[in-house]
């Protein structure tokens, strides 16, 4: 009688779960910075005085979103010393050599510089150096294809809410890169002859488009104090304080860029 044994033989596999790993050390710099002076301001009471400039820089690579808050941080007995705060930012504004059907249109020589509001309230903007008789500064809102349909003029008075307006080709479809690299989307402030402007339209006549001044960069205003500051951008600020009907050394303002979470 022939008897056969059966063999078992049990395989196990291995899964390999883990091939290696490397731990990469990071150093990690902080992209916003903040620059500005802290000496001591001379102010009258009841009045407006403007405070040091503050220089906010994004050294990253890419766009970052901060909150410029002012904070009084010490005040008097008798009273605030501090009623109110804005800040303010300057911007050239330049001749262009008006080439309709080819972009971009080459910077002129005759400049304007202007003031404009960057965080407060409400919207204002003036020229400071070069005014000219019978001009008027604009807010120029672009279409979605600027180069294909004309946009609209505002006169800086009639600004409502923050610029760029949630409308404007400019806030988030227009790229402006090749022109503007630290600036690609934004507002436009114009400065253009009183005559130029009729119920939101422009003269696009060549000789009076020629005399317009133009943005050199693309600007923000957010009364909540919300800017977005692109890669390689630098941001100058100056305070600017509204005084109560005080007097002493007992005051200090102090201004923070913080990020916003979302």
């Amino acid at each position: 009688m022939l008897i056969l044994g059966i063999m078992v033989v049990s395989v196990s596999a291995v899964i390999i779960i883990n091939y290696g790993t490397i731990t990469q050390p990071l150093d990690i710099e902080r992209a916003i910075t903040v620059n500005g002076g802290e000496e001591v301001v001379d102010c009258y009471s009841s009045g407006t005085c403007s405070g040091n400039p503050i220089e906010i820089i994004n050294n990253g690579n890419v766009d970052i979103d901060v909150q410029i808050v002012g904070i009084e941080t010490s005040t008097d007995e008798d009273g605030p010393g501090i009623v109110d705060v804005s800040y303010t930012g300057e911007l050239e504004l330049t001749s262009k050599v008006v080439d309709f059907g080819n972009k971009p249109w080459i910077l002129g020589t005759e400049k304007v510089k202007i003031e404009y509001t960057v965080v407060g309230e409400t919207f204002s903007a003036e020229v400071t150096d070069n005014p000219q008789e019978d001009y008027v500064l604009i807010y120029y809102k672009d279409s979605s294809n600027r180069w294909e349909t004309i946009g609209e003029g505002f006169n800086i008075w009639e600004i409502e809410g923050n610029l760029p307006d949630s409308m404007d080709g400019n806030a988030e479809e227009n790229d402006y890169s090749e022109e503007y690299p630290t600036t690609p989307f934004g507002a436009k402030i114009w400065y253009v002859p009183n005559t130029a402007l009729i119920n939101g339209e422009l003269d696009w006549t060549q000789s009076v488009a020629e005399s317009y001044f133009y943005e050199t960069a693309l600007i923000q205003y957010n009364s909540d104090g919300i800017i977005t500051m692109y890669p390689g951008q630098t941001l100058i600020v100056t305070p600017e304080y509204t005084l109560g009907p005080v007097e002493g050394t007992k005051y200090s303002y102090k201004t923070e860029v913080n990020p916003v979470i979302a």
